[in-house]
């Protein structure tokens, strides 16, 4: 039995939890407007086949997804919220709280049915993160914008999609910016003097937790030319992007260079800082606030067992690795 698709998770979710039928549920998300000589995809809804195999139960990689096919995402969230039956009779704040326990539930399925099928689920997980952290939102506002960011992935089997639709609505909808906020707490560090005198090694990154124990798995470092970038919605062929939610969309780049690793700074939000397995700092990049113009753009050696401080947030031991291990694709 295969495992359950973007597709398949929304539905399910929009069903059960929100008791949207799938009918009633493509009615709202699928567009009413002609695709070329074709005629609108909502009037096919009524076919069961057409339903099932181009809306509902939609295979990555092996079903065509055609974003046209679908409504604007910011209009039709907004019909599937009203659409929605929870708590009903309950007060605005209990029905909050059951919605945010569903939501939440429903994002660890569709995140995870993301990296079944070869797609990203960190960043959908980043998007919730940035959602809870947005000053200023009612809480109605926040799980609009979850709603909306499962909508996405679920319809389009994209998660950077869905990044940039929640940015558009919160800018466009909410007069809200969906930038990494600035860190209250902000790593002071002095240069180090360290030579490189390590023979080249084949290095990953392993992230660990506010207590220091591990988060597995490790992350190979890609020995491509342009390197690993770590950020909360970063694309890049070889991204990391299982981060916290201070570090910005394209945070650091850590790339191998005439025998060395060097890490450096993509003009992040709250910067990072090396600690080296000696205990000496280096800041690869200063937090924006602190940063002035005569600040210059750096290239750091990482070694095998210093730490990359991404923000306040977010760290990762450096570690060597055997060399037959792939870097990630």
């Amino acid at each position: 039995m295969r495992a359950e698709t973007p597709s398949e998770v929304l539905f399910d979710f929009l069903k059960c939890d929100l008791q949207i039928n799938n009918r009633e549920a493509a009615r709202i998300l699928v567009s009413d407007k002609p695709l070329g000589a074709k005629p609108a995809p909502r009037f096919r809804i009524a076919e069961k086949t057409f339903l099932s195999r181009r809306v509902v139960h939609v295979v990555p990689g092996t079903d065509k997804i055609d974003p046209e096919m679908f409504a604007d995402f910011s209009q039709s969230v907004q019909n599937l919220a009203a659409a929605a039956k929870i708590g009903s009779g309950s007060s605005p704040a209990a029905a909050n709280a059951r919605q945010q326990v569903i939501t939440t539930r429903a994002l660890e399925r569709m995140a995870t049915s993301l990296e079944h099928w070869g797609l990203d689920g960190s960043i959908l997980r980043n998007i919730f993160d940035r959602i809870a952290v947005m000053p200023g939102l009612k809480q109605s506002d926040r799980r609009l914008l979850e709603l909306l960011a499962l909508t996405v992935c679920g319809c389009l089997a994209d998660p950077n999609a869905a990044a940039s639709e929640v940015k558009d609505f919160a800018i466009t909808q909410l007069a809200q910016t969906f930038g990494t906020l600035e860190t209250a707490e902000v790593v002071q560090a002095q240069g180090t003097n360290r030579k490189v005198n390590e023979p080249p090694a084949k290095l990953g990154l392993l992230r660990l937790s506010k207590d220091g124990s591990a988060l597995p798995p490790i992350y190979p470092l890609s020995l491509d030319p342009e390197g690993t970038v770590l950020g909360s919605f970063a694309h890049d062929q070889n991204a990391i992007t299982n981060v916290g939610p201070d570090v910005s969309r394209r945070h650091l780049r850590v790339a191998y260079s005439n025998g060395t690793w060097l890490a450096s700074g993509l003009h992040s939000t709250n910067g990072t800082v090396l600690v080296t397995r000696n205990g000496t700092t280096t800041v690869i990049e200063k937090p924006r606030s602190l940063r002035t113009a005569d600040d210059k753009d750096s290239q750091i050696p990482i070694h095998d067992g210093d730490l990359l401080k991404l923000g306040s947030s977010t760290e990762f031991l450096v570690l060597k690795i055997s060399s037959n291990v792939r870097a990630l694709a």
